[in-house]
């Protein structure tokens, strides 16, 4: 199915269109059949669906019908759960419906095999010839307190607060000396705290829990250590430029020198970097810092993503929240470990187990939100960069730094106003970013519901 989009005549309607794992997932379930016509979005002629390379079709005995929604659009639904639904009257009896593989739609009710739900539909007619009600009587005054609804603004200034009050707090560090059990337990407990915080921030979908906490150890043990060996081979290629081998060789080797060198400088490594302004501290970590850690924690969004396993908006930015905070949390070990002295005190651990591992978790959201709105054009690009070559993976990677681009910038900024002890600046940073983060996240829950009255 080399084709990005598809269209299916069903019961003489087109519906569509309808990406190739969706057409996959439709011909496994029955609800679209070997003898029904198809046609990708690029081309204007009929296919049979049994002539497409990769559709699976399922059995002959399984019975699927398309259901008419607002006479715009259809869904497909097995039989047996059709019945479930309306059984509870999650679903009207006067819904109209097509069998797969029919030519013509009408009420459910009117289907031999759900006549037992007529009279509900008869109900529903009479309730329609009844005169209308008297009006209502005023509200009842609210008794007790009632937990306010919680809106965007709330959600986003309840994240500010997650990230400032360690931060304030570390202005003036104080507070008792951590040892190895207490670092984890803080670390355990800011790992249970940013879970809550961005189940509140995301409001994602139940069955994208999994998702989230396996995108969380990818990102806290497997990422940590493929970034860990990036720098350490950026670095070499740092102190040996000279590549060998064929021209692709040499380029890759002389981009990762560069980047190798932009750590170093970063890091406060070497005599240069003692001299550095702001200006080329914030150029420094905009070429490596930056978007060799966003990409790191945007591996497993896109591999979510690309395959499948998540399609809402809000399941994929819990997603790349949870890869986010599971990078923050894993950095604050290692630094906790090897960087930090004996007797460093509670303020340093909560600032980096609170304020900067939920600022990791916010610029992904950045980065995700970013994937969601342009995944069609960017994995149709990447597909086409991967087919064009060794040369197309450095475009396909170009791609991917462009998407992190949002979270990059941020994170860069946040580093050097850090690295020259700018106090208040890193502050600024992170609210600016939840702000983005917000904003891009009602774009993107607009954008998908726009596409589902679409289709």
């Amino acid at each position: 199915m080399a084709a990005e989009e598809w269209f299916c005549r069903i019961g003489g309607a087109q519906l569509g269109p309808f990406l190739p794992h969706q057409m996959q997932r439709m011909a496994q379930v029955g609800a679209i059949r070997p003898e029904e016509l198809v046609r990708p979005g690029t081309r204007n002629e009929w296919f049979r669906a049994s002539s497409i390379k990769g559709l699976t079709f399922a059995s002959s005995g399984t019975r699927w019908w398309w259901l008419a929604r607002d006479h715009k659009s259809a869904v497909p639904c097995g039989e047996a759960k059709l019945a479930e639904l309306l059984e509870t009257e999650a679903v009207e009896p006067t819904t109209v419906a097509c069998p797969t593989g029919g030519d013509h739609w009408k009420p459910l009710y009117q289907w031999p095999v759900f006549a037992a739900f007529s009279r509900v539909a008869a109900w529903k007619v009479a309730e329609e010839t009844l005169p209308p009600p008297p009006p209502l009587p005023p509200p009842l005054p609210p008794v007790g307190h009632s937990l306010p609804t919680l809106t965007w603004r709330g959600k986003r200034n309840a994240l500010i607060a997650f990230i400032t009050i360690p931060y304030l707090l570390f202005l003036s560090p104080r507070g008792p000396a951590l040892h190895a059990p207490g670092i984890l337990l803080t670390a355990l407990i800011a790992t249970l705290i940013g879970l809550a915080a961005y189940v509140l921030f995301c409001q994602p979908e139940k069955n994208s829990l999994r998702s989230a906490v396996l995108s969380f150890l990818f990102t806290a043990i497997t990422g940590i250590f493929l970034l860990l060996l990036f720098q350490g081979l950026a670095g070499f290629a740092a102190e040996h430029p000279q590549g060998v081998g064929p021209a692709p060789i040499r380029l890759f080797w002389l981009i990762l020198a560069g980047i190798g060198k932009a750590y170093a400088c970063a890091f406060g490594c070497g005599p240069i970097a003692e001299h550095l302004s702001f200006r080329s501290t914030f150029f420094a970590m905009l070429t490596s810092v930056g978007p060799c850690e966003e990409i790191t924690k945007l591996i497993p969004v896109i591999f979510l993503l690309g395959t499948g396993r998540v399609t809402s908006p809000r399941s994929l930015l819990f997603v790349g929240a949870l890869s986010g905070l599971g990078f923050g949390i894993s950095e604050g070990l290692l630094y906790s470990f090897k960087v930090y002295p004996e007797g460093t005190p509670l303020s340093l651990y909560l600032l980096r187990f609170f304020n900067i591992a939920f600022g990791h978790g916010v610029y992904t959201l950045l980065s995700s939100a970013t994937l969601f709105c342009w995944r069609v054009e960017f994995f149709k690009a990447c597909r086409k960069a991967f087919a064009a070559g060794f040369f197309g993976w450095f475009l396909a990677l170009l791609y991917v730094v462009l998407i992190a681009l949002p979270a990059t910038v941020p994170h860069a900024l946040y580093n050097a106003f850090d690295t020259h002890q700018i106090p208040l600046l890193p502050l600024v940073t992170d609210g600016v970013a939840v702000w983005l983060a917000a904003e891009l996240q009602r774009l993107c829950v607009r954008q998908a519901g726009t596409a589902e009255q679409a289709a």
